[in-house]
């Protein structure tokens, strides 16, 4: 495990998954998932990918809809952003912890 700063821990899990967290110790927690997959990683056939996937992110599960994961989302206060640059597809899950807590 490294430490990135006071408060930041980087784990890599046995999958290869970097995984960073920290303790902000506020009333806010937020889920965030970064993907090394943006325009600069694409090419001629897998143009605007990047940019599907973003606006892809949370449309529907097996077992959820749309609509029902954002109810569930706005119940519990939270909010959900999506967005694809050059170097990354970023999704961030921003909500009151207690909310979080109980799902």
């Amino acid at each position: 495990m490294a430490q990135l700063d006071n408060s930041t821990k980087l784990t890599t899990l046995s999958n290869g998954l970097r995984v960073c967290s920290e303790n902000s110790y506020g009333q806010i927690a937020t889920v965030g998932m970064l993907v090394n997959a943006g325009s600069r990683h694409q090419n001629i056939h897998s143009a605007g990918v990047a940019h599907l996937v973003d606006r892809m992110a949370f449309k529907s599960t097996k077992h959820r809809s749309m609509q029902t994961m954002l109810d569930e989302l706005i119940l519990m206060g939270g909010n959900i952003t999506a967005s694809a640059s050059r170097e990354s597809i970023n999704v961030r899950l921003p909500a009151p912890l207690f909310g979080l807590l109980k799902t």
